[in-house]
């Protein structure tokens, strides 16, 4: 008896463990966090696998521009190269670039 519930105790493991890494492994493709889809996955199997192909990723930024934060709400947007100051497309702070 104590074999038999080893084994599913150990089934099921690597079920949760299985599950957690291919939900992080969508989720990073998808530019979106693999750790937080991880223990999504583990905690919740089959559901953490969806919820990762069902989120949106985030969007990518276009080649030769960079990714900055606004230091005044935290909102992440694009800049063109050679800028030397932004506008916020949230909060609409003018602030210099820090390259």
């Amino acid at each position: 008896m104590e074999n038999v519930s080893s084994v599913f105790l150990i089934g099921l493991v690597g079920y949760a463990v299985v599950c957690g890494v291919l939900a992080a492994a969508i989720a990073g493709s998808k530019g979106n966090s693999g750790v937080g889809y991880f223990a999504l996955g583990v905690v919740s199997g089959v559901i953490g696998i969806v919820v990762a192909l069902v989120v949106p990723g985030r969007a990518r930024t276009p080649r030769g521009w960079g990714r900055i934060r606004c230091p005044r709400c935290g909102t992440e947007q694009n800049v063109e190269p050679g800028r030397s100051e932004f506008v916020c497309w949230q909060c609409e702070f003018d602030a210099p670039l820090e390259w």
